[in-house]
């Protein structure tokens, strides 16, 4: 039996659609507003990738903008957003995620583009069948038994990591 964990990164920007992408694209480019003003008081540098140049320090805005989506995050009750089962249900456990400013322009809202890559616990890879990964749920497996969650592969979406039992 394999092990695996999956990846899955989402992209937010102002075409968001669905509510909790637009929560956190909104909260998020507050965030950065009022944090990046510690690096760049006078505004010389509008442009995210221009003040990371000027001031190195600035990366941690990566991080001190996340804090702007903890709450979202917590909403998502540790499962992937948008990747559904086959019965249209979340089920994928993430234990980790990264947030990252792709593109921000403090004057320019609408250029604001942020990535929240999930990254989930370890889970059995059972099989494919066809798009669709069969994955067992390592903490429920009993003897001949295991609980399953069969989720299909999506843009975006990949395995992580891969090790081999014994």
């Amino acid at each position: 039996m394999k092990e695996i964990t999956l990846q899955y990164k989402k992209i937010i920007d102002k075409n968001a659609i669905n509510n909790w992408d637009k929560e956190v694209w909104n909260e998020t480019f507050l965030e950065y507003r009022m944090k990046s003003q510690y690096y760049d008081a006078d505004l010389q540098f509008p442009l995210f990738q221009n003040l990371v140049l000027a001031k190195p320090e600035a990366v941690k805005l990566h991080y001190l903008t996340s804090l702007g989506c903890i709450g979202h995050i917590q909403r998502l009750n540790n499962l992937f957003p948008d990747v559904t089962d086959t019965l249209g249900n979340r089920t994928v456990p993430f234990v980790h995620y990264d947030f990252r400013i792709l593109s921000a322009d403090f004057n320019h809202k609408e250029n604001f583009v942020i990535q929240l890559d999930f990254v989930s616990k370890p889970l059995l890879y059972l099989e494919s069948i066809g798009e669709n990964l069969l994955l067992g749920l390592p903490e429920t497996r009993l003897a001949q038994k295991i609980d399953t969650i069969m989720v299909k592969l999506l843009p975006n979406l990949m395995i992580n990591s891969l090790k081999y039992e014994s």
